[in-house]
């Protein structure tokens, strides 16, 4: 059944927390949110969000080769995809805002837990035990106290993520094949909107696509995340070790038996540190806030908060293993290679790598083209890209693009610097929470706007600009 967990379910956990005026505030755990690489990220958000010229988002790309195969094309491109500076966002290996479209990936957003977890949405039963019944017909088939029971168990463990309580969500990338699908409670795989795609599991780290025109996606180097807290909280789970994204390994074609390959080296883990923190407050049944500051006595992790509210923190630490990053393409016609290096010692730079060039080389091992790739500073992680160069067969420069920003984005941002959205906002208030008596942080253009690419200029010196039409 092609079910979800719909948002009249964070209704009733709403109306269940006020009732649970005897829990321990402290004791429970924060929804997590463990985040990809940042190429799979980069991915993961192009196939996710697409271009709207209605909301802003403007697509630049910057071709540089398509590989071309029995009436088959598979387009190497930057692309420009960015919405404004995100205090906690790691771009990827060509900076800020650009993503290298050169294979593709399958992006996990986690939401919860995994679903192949002892508690997860299809090996927990969670989703068939739970959710699917819930929304169908509320457990109406149970007693009074039995439903209040099984539900108070449910949604308990769910606000703390013990237990998950939706399907994770699958972004495929992949040259001219993008979905979204889900697994359902019965663990089928469902696409969000239909595609006419068949997906298979040849292994267990593995996955298998056929798209409406018979051609074969390979997915086979996953990157296996772990993420675990860093808080003194008795009750936070144990570590969660599950693959957030899987890279493009090969395309096999209907109408040939040529390939196209794909080759990956393994680079360092990638670590991510992340806060989460929420604001909780007891609403009595008569929907009055009260005042239970001897009932809170002991249970609040922040003593200056009174009136019955509490703030509750947890730390968060992500590691992301085996971090594919692509170094070469094999095809019929020749090879395309990545000259992908690591940033000086001591660098900000989060990913601790930058892409330098890539080239093409025929069957015989003659360089043909290739492209070079200037920053405004590797060791930014929020490196600016500001030039590509086309160099001919003997290194000598063909035509260039150059590129220019809004203004610099810092080296690197706290996390405390953000608004409510995320964005980058140096206008700082006393709270990170959006309530009267917290307040809320303010956002700042200015600042969101660093790093905005301003203007290109091509090959034949045309100019592209973005205008800011904000008065």
């Amino acid at each position: 059944m092609k079910k979800l967990f719909l948002s009249i379910v964070l209704a009733y956990v709403s109306s269940f927390s006020t009732a649970q005026g005897n829990q321990d505030l402290s004791k429970l755990e924060l929804p997590s949110v463990a985040p990809v690489s940042p190429e799979a990220a980069s991915l993961g958000k192009y196939g996710d969000l697409p271009v709207n010229l209605a909301s802003g988002r403007i697509n630049y790309s910057i071709p540089i080769y398509t590989i071309k195969e029995a009436g088959f094309e598979l387009p190497v491109y930057l692309s420009y995809n960015h919405s404004g500076l995100l205090a906690e966002e790691d771009p990827g290996l060509v900076g800020l805002g650009w993503t290298l479209h050169a294979g593709g990936m399958i992006v996990r957003q986690l939401r919860g837990k995994p679903d192949e977890g002892s508690l997860g949405y299809v090996a927990g039963n969670i989703g068939k035990d739970y959710v699917v019944p819930f929304i169908e017909h509320g457990f109406s088939n149970m007693s009074a106290e039995a439903r209040e029971a099984h539900l108070n168990n449910f949604f308990r463990k769910a606000s703390s993520n013990v237990m998950d309580s939706q399907p994770d969500k699958f972004v495929i990338n992949a040259g001219t094949l993008s979905a979204n699908f889900y697994h359902n409670e019965d663990g089928d795989i469902i696409f969000r909107p239909h595609k006419n795609y068949q997906i298979t599991k040849p292994t267990a780290n593995s996955y298998r696509i056929i798209d409406d025109n018979g051609i074969t996606y390979d997915f086979a180097y996953p990157e296996e995340t772990t993420s675990e807290p860093i808080t003194d909280n008795e009750q936070l789970a144990p570590p969660m070790i599950y693959n957030s994204a899987w890279a493009l390994s090969k395309i096999s074609l209907p109408t040939s038996d040529q390939t196209i390959d794909f080759e990956y080296t393994q680079e360092d883990d990638y670590h991510k540190q992340g806060i989460s923190k929420s604001y909780r407050e007891l609403i009595m049944s008569n929907g009055q806030v009260d005042s239970y500051s001897d009932f809170f006595a002991g249970h609040l992790i922040s003593s200056s908060c009174t009136n019955a509210q509490s703030v509750i923190t947890s730390y968060m630490e992500t590691t992301v293993a085996g971090k594919n990053q692509i170094s070469k393409i094999t095809f019929p016609d020749g090879e395309l290679h990545f000259d992908v290096r690591t940033a000086p010692a001591g660098s900000l730079n989060a990913t601790n790598s930058y892409l330098h060039s890539i080239s093409l080389y025929d069957n015989f091992d003659n360089k043909i083209k290739s492209y070079e790739f200037t920053y405004d500073n590797v060791n930014s992680n929020f490196k600016l890209l500001t030039k590509v160069e086309v160099l001919g067969q003997n290194d000598t420069e063909d035509n260039a693009y150059e590129l220019a920003y809004y203004g610099t984005p810092p080296s690197i941002i706290n996390s405390d610097n953000q608004d409510v959205w995320g964005y980058y906002s140096t206008t700082l208030l006393n709270s990170n929470y959006n309530n009267t008596l917290l307040g809320r942080k303010v956002t700042n253009f200015n600042t969101t706007l660093l790093g905005a690419l301003k203007r290109i200029t091509y090959p034949t010196f045309r100019l592209a600009n973005r205008n800011n039409y904000l008065k």
